[in-house]
């Protein structure tokens, strides 16, 4: 999670001193927000956005846990509960992954911290995924190629591969670098071919981190009573999809025993719930990606050679954004653009300054992700309508293996000072435009325009 905000967590137990032990043991990972009154949780609820409640299951008030597990499903059916308990009661285990839950752990031993953790990782993460999915269904055609912005010649090359292969029914691998887009790219492919019908759905599974028990009940479901934990049937990805589309991102990290169940669906077109005797027919078309050279693993015996060979049938690069700086303002200007709509700064714009800086760095690590990542610094950082070079590096202009041109790394340079030289004459004349303009100089109606230009507001510096 560590591309996504940071989670919040809303924790309700009414015995604190315990809890907040527990909390301070925890890694670091989360925001936890420790309540002990259900009541009060059920304000916190309904008032604030948690991507995760944790819930004692034996909270000693007029609601317990399984009265507070059934109003928060009723709040938001989509909101991940994992249930907390001293004793291992099953029937009120069972009532509880009835009820909802999506999973539960013991506590009150130091093991079982690591494993409240992982637990809690893993339910924020199926819940983002299942919410991503219900936003993708509803996604109009073309529009997952409508933000693949840009007009260099490998990213037409791009959107030409994914029209070619979108109406075939094969499998296809999408390499790239983490953070250049492949599940946009899978998306697209989606979309193009038509599966993007009622009830053909875009089915996002992230294979990383995924014991193997984990990825093959996720991928293929399972039947009550298949393992320990297995208190009710489950629909996996592939069933879910329908006649649609299962991703399975970063597929170099499955679990080599899950790689051989795919590869036997992939042959025989069917597969079998795990636990379940009878094979299950699907259409679905497999989709994966991987930052990883999965030719390498096939070479370490870590990935299975016939899978490699089946998904490559078709094959699509996602080039990095270093390999298509010169999409960098377009995109930059996309990106800003759907900030001001979403901020309400209809007038919010990024300078050619910026613009500069934004191309002269490496942008060896995450892609466009990182250059999201930079734009949103830069988005808190803005005080006025116009994000500067300064919003986008801080701590001053630094030149990369790549440099400027004399004349763009002057303009940057040139921004940079006349920024730093109004702000300074604007809060020393504390916001009075007449008495600023006369220490630079400058005829007012000139003082004003640099000033417009730079998206300062006067009114700002008066006090």
């Amino acid at each position: 999670m560590t591309d996504e905000a940071r989670p919040r967590v809303l924790y309700v137990d009414d015995e604190t001193a315990q809890a907040e032990d527990m909390i301070a043991l925890m890694p670091d990972t989360m925001d936890i927000e420790l309540v002990a009154d259900p009541d009060t949780a059920q304000e916190r609820i309904k008032d604030s956005a948690y991507d995760l409640i944790l819930m004692d299951i034996d909270l000693q008030a007029k609601i317990d846990g399984l009265e507070l597990l059934r109003r928060v499903k009723g709040f938001d059916p989509e909101l991940p509960v994992v249930m907390l308990t001293k004793y291992e009661d099953p029937d009120r285990i069972v009532q509880s992954i009835k009820g909802g839950a999506f999973y539960y752990v013991t506590k009150g031993k130091v093991p079982s911290i690591q494993q409240i953790d992982h637990i809690a990782r893993l339910a924020i993460k199926d819940a983002r995924s299942r919410r991503a999915e219900e936003i993708l269904d509803d996604i109009d055609p073309g529009s997952a190629m409508d933000m693949m912005v840009g007009q260099s010649p490998t990213m037409e090359h791009l959107r030409k591969e994914i029209r070619r292969v979108a109406s075939e029914p094969c499998t296809v691998l999408i390499t790239g670098d983490s953070g250049t887009g492949k599940e946009l790219v899978a998306t697209a492919i989606h979309q193009e071919s038509g599966r993007h019908s009622r009830g053909s759905r875009f089915v996002a599974m992230n294979c990383a981190g995924l014991s193997r028990e984990l990825a093959e009940s996720t991928l293929f479901g399972h039947v009550r009573g298949a393992f320990t934990d297995a208190v009710q049937d489950r629909t996996g990805k592939i069933q879910h999809a329908g006649r649609g589309t299962v991703f399975l991102d970063e597929i170099g990290d499955m679990p080599v025993e899950v790689q051989a169940k795919l590869l036997r669906a992939l042959q025989e077109r069917k597969f079998d719930k795990v636990g379940a005797n009878d094979s299950i027919p699907f259409s679905a078309r497999i989709v994966a990606a991987t930052a990883k050279d999965l030719e390498q693993l096939v070479q370490t015996d870590k990935f299975r050679d016939d899978l490699y060979y089946r998904l490559i049938a078709y094959k699509i690069h996602v080039p990095p954004l270093r390999e298509r700086k010169s999409d960098i303002p377009i995109i930059a200007r996309s990106i800003v653009a759907r900030r001001a709509r979403e901020t309400g700064r209809p007038e919010l714009r990024i300078s050619n300054g910026a613009l500069d800086a934004l191309q002269v760095r490496d942008w060896k690590r995450n892609n466009v992700r990182e250059l999201q990542n930079v734009l949103t610094g830069a988005f808190i950082r803005c005080d006025g309508d116009v994000i500067h070079a300064e919003h986008i590096e801080p701590e001053g202009f630094t030149f990369s293996e790549r440099s400027l041109s004399y004349e763009d790394a002057s303009r940057v340079a040139r921004e940079r000072f006349k920024i730093a030289y109004f702000t300074h004459l604007l809060r020393t004349a504390r916001g009075v435009v007449s008495a600023a303009s006369k220490m630079a100089d400058l005829k007012e109606p000139a003082f004003r325009k640099h000033v417009r230009e730079l998206g300062l507001d006067p009114a700002k510096f008066k006090d």
